[in-house]
């Protein structure tokens, strides 16, 4: 099945708005690279989490990135995989139980997008990144599916 398109939103709750709460939603914590260049060797690496929900061939989407890191030459001068690993994972925890909290049926998985397509990057209202503690907070109580059944929350 082709997408129509791809319609991105900037944050979670306007997603969680746009799409159909009795279909099943798609979710994943992924790492997404540029490329790598082949001038410069310099590639540019994203752990991002990615909900979704295919609505009659369109996909409805929130991108969050939620770390990043660089190679040059394929070496990651300050790569240190666990705190890598425990940022992604401290953000992927807190969306899960949004999703969970928000009653809707969902799969861990992405949807495969166009080559070249550019996304567009949104944000959680319920994440917050504490520089402290190096991790990914929840912020504010998950809101239920009543509380966003409109307007601006």
């Amino acid at each position: 099945m082709s997408s129509k398109h791809f319609i991105g939103f900037g944050t979670l709750e306007d997603w969680r708005r746009a799409i159909d709460p009795a279909r099943p939603v798609q979710a994943n914590c992924i790492v997404d690279s540029n490329g790598h260049s082949k001038h410069v060797g310099l590639a540019y690496y994203k752990q991002v989490i990615i909900v979704s929900q295919v609505q009659n061939g369109d996909v409805m989407y929130c991108r969050i990135p939620v770390d990043s890191y660089e190679a040059v030459n394929g070496h990651t001068p300050a790569f240190e995989p666990e705190r890598h690993q425990r940022r992604a994972e401290s953000a992927w925890e807190i969306i899960r139980a949004w999703i969970a909290n928000q009653g809707l049926i969902w799969q861990r998985a992405i949807v495969a997008v166009p080559r070249g397509l550019k996304m567009l990057e949104g944000y959680a209202d319920c994440l917050h990144y504490d520089n402290a503690r190096d991790l990914w907070l929840r912020v504010a109580p998950v809101a239920a599916p009543g509380d966003l059944a409109g307007g601006v929350p």
